[in-house]
């Protein structure tokens, strides 16, 4: 499949795992996480570039996601999102018992970087 039929930038993938043993739950609300950032990408970013990393690290799942677009003025604190992609992505990693962190910047892209307890699972 050409990715470029559907978005108009491309993108870079990197897993070291692809055989972690997560509830479904938890995989259906990480692919939600990730399709709502690479939605706002497209939608918003002017992007060329998306790079996407999946690691796990330790009793950690690593996500880490970074764009080369237009970036825009972001600080946790006084962002009021006019739509509800950053709430939902939020409360889907609240849900997971994980942390996350957005930095931003107009002209200096977005990155996405979050992290997801294994314990749970059993995985160290």
């Amino acid at each position: 499949i050409n990715i470029r039929t559907y978005v108009n930038f491309d993108i870079d993938f990197f897993c070291n795992d692809y055989n972690l043993p997560i509830s479904d739950e938890t995989e259906l609300n990480l692919y939600r996480i990730i399709q709502e950032i690479i939605t706002n990408t497209i939608k918003h970013s002017k992007a060329t570039l998306l790079k996407i990393v999946i690691e796990k690290r330790e009793s950690n799942l690593l996500i880490l996601l970074e764009d080369n677009g237009e970036g825009f003025e972001y600080t946790d604190h006084n962002y009021v999102s006019v739509g509800y992609g950053i709430s939902n992505i939020k409360s889907r990693i609240e849900m997971l018992k994980g942390t996350y962190s957005i930095f931003s910047k107009p002209q200096e892209g977005t990155k996405y970087q979050l992290s997801i307890p294994l314990k749970k699972y059993g995985i160290n």
